[in-house]
Parts: structure tokens; sequence; C-alpha cells
């Protein structure tokens, strides 16, 4: 094959040499990589918008004993967090007693607390004016899973008055309260929180009795 055959089959009459599309093709690539960084955008805002919607809690792993769940209340905390907001709310001094009421009331629901208020304003005014220092220790405790986040608890506790340094008074005492399970919140990982709350009297045999319940 000649010189001027071969010429004639690489590029035939009429034909545009290919470089001349090279144009065509870049501008192509470019709208290509236009609308892939668009959807890339729109898709990181959405993941962002989505974040800051979600609440995250920190478990240290280290903290954990055998199985976690999300949701799940070990039994034992339950008894931990019914004898802290009686202690809390029932050891008081008149130097103290504002700032212990106000701890209690976090850890009441909002209903419990609005009851209650005028009751520990009450309180606080005894507490001042008799210049009481009240310490109430709890002696044993009973904790009754009654649904689900759902629980009754009898705490039993010794409580003692004591003004300008003298033994005033000195009871024992049967608390009830109904537990429930809410969001976690900084006071409270677990989300519990009192929804009622009452005590009564009893006799010393009654709150020490080992038959039933669990010492704190």
């Amino acid at each position: 094959m000649t010189n001027k055959e071969t010429a004639s089959v690489s590029q035939r009459p009429g034909d545009q040499p290919r470089f001349l599309h090279y144009g065509d093709d870049v501008r192509r690539h470019n709208r290509i990589l236009v609308i892939l960084n668009v959807i890339l955008v729109v898709a990181v805002v959405f993941l962002a918008s989505q974040v800051g919607r979600s609440k995250f809690i920190y478990i240290d792993p280290d903290k954990i004993v055998g199985d976690a769940k999300v949701g799940y209340v070990p039994p034992h905390y339950v008894d931990y967090f019914a004898s802290h907001f009686v202690v809390t709310l029932m050891t008081v001094t008149p130097v103290d007693a504002l700032a212990q009421y106000k701890s209690a009331y976090g850890l009441m629901s909002s209903q419990l607390a609005s009851k209650m208020k005028t009751i520990l304003e009450s309180e606080i005014d005894t507490v001042k004016q008799g210049n009481l220092f009240v310490t109430t220790v709890p002696v044993r405790i009973n904790t009754t899973q009654t649904g689900k986040g759902a629980y009754a608890v009898t705490l039993w506790a010794r409580k003692a008055s004591f003004s300008f340094g003298k033994l005033v008074g000195e009871k024992f005492i049967e608390c009830q309260l109904d537990v429930r399970k809410t969001a976690p919140r900084e006071m409270d990982p677990y989300g519990l929180e009192v929804q009622s709350y009452d005590f009564k009297e009893v006799d010393e045999a009654t709150a020490y009795n080992s038959g039933n319940g669990n010492a704190p």
C-alpha cells in the first residue's frame, strides 16, 4: 500500500480531526462533576441536620459490667435512687435546707414538685425556727417492678432530729414511692423520677423486719 493510500484510509475527506471534539468532552465531564458536587453538598447538609436533632449519650465502656442494653435500668440502681431521694429530702439543717429541697425537686416529676412546694416551704421555716438538724438513715428497702419503666418502692428509715446538740425527736418511717423512667438528664443518667411520694410512722420492729426487703 502506497503512502497516498495510507493517508486516505486514516483520514477520509469530510472527517474532522479528533482533537476538535476534546473541548466537548471536557465540558461534559465538568457538568457531571458539578452535578456530583451539588448532590454531595445536599447529602452533607441533610446528615448534619439529622445529627443536630439526635441526642447522644456517652457511656464509658470501662464502667459497664455484664450486658448493656439501651434503656435498661439495673435493679440495684432503683434502690439507690429511691434511697438517695429520701435522704436528700429528709436530711436537712438550717443552713442547707433550701439547697437540699431544691436537689430533691430535681428528682421529682413536675406534678409532684408542684404539690410539694408549699409543704417544703413550711418545712424550711420549721427547721430554721427550731434550729433543727434532721438526719434520715434508710434501714430496709423493697422494690417491685410494676410495669415497663415503672417501680413501686417501699423504704423504711430511722429519722432523728437534733436542736442545739440535743436529741429532740426520733422515729421510724415507712416511705412509699412511685418511680418511673423518663428521659435521661444531668441529675440522673438513667432518667428516673419520683411521681408520687408519701410516708407514715411505724414502730422499730416493722422498720427492721428482715422478712421483706433488702438493706440499702
